[in-house]
């Protein structure tokens, strides 16, 4: 029994380390559906959980092995769906903020954030996500190639080739 307490104790602890990272991967790559980034969320930490034992983290940290669970249960997710667009009201209520270092006044703020935002959802879903993961949740080169479980070399190509396509997309959109 004691045994059971230790094991959901290393757990809550690497748990409660990631949750915040977790929620806010999902929200991105969910675009903003709160809702559905809960659900989705609580399904992935309860897989996690019962699956705690094949943890090893001699092959990854504890971050690396979520992120895995969670891009897999995406990947399930997303089979039969068709990615929606979202409302620009969705991505308000979601909370979504770039700060912007222009100097612009507030209603032009407001254009920028929904333009970038545009632009992400045009964007195919590896490339949404791994821009996600290394400018919104902070990820190392490193963590991305554990979680995606490519070399670091490739995660630097495919985060440069995402950008080049994000601002490829918005100049197109955007430009005067």
């Amino acid at each position: 029994m004691s045994q059971n307490i230790e094991h959901h104790r290393q757990f809550a602890l690497h748990y409660e380390d990631n949750k915040h990272k977790l929620f806010t991967y999902l929200n991105y790559r969910l675009s903003f559906n709160e809702a559905l980034a809960e659900d989705l969320m609580m399904d992935i930490v309860l897989k996690a959980y019962e699956n705690f034992e094949k943890f090893d983290p001699e092959k990854g940290n504890f971050q690396q092995w979520l992120f895995t669970i969670a891009g897999n249960h995406l990947k399930n997710h997303w089979r039969g769906l068709k990615k929606q667009t979202v409302s620009l009201e969705k991505l308000q209520e979601g909370g979504f903020d770039i700060p912007s270092e222009l100097g612009l006044n507030d209603t032009a703020k407001g254009i920028e954030k929904e333009n970038v935002l545009r632009t992400l959802d045009a964007l195919k879903p590896d490339e949404k996500d791994i821009i996600v993961m290394k400018y919104i949740n902070d990820f190392s080169y490193e963590e991305i190639a554990g979680i995606t479980g490519k070399r670091e070399g490739a995660i630097r190509t495919q985060l440069s080739r995402a950008l080049k396509r994000f601002k490829k997309i918005y100049q197109k959109i955007y430009s005067e």
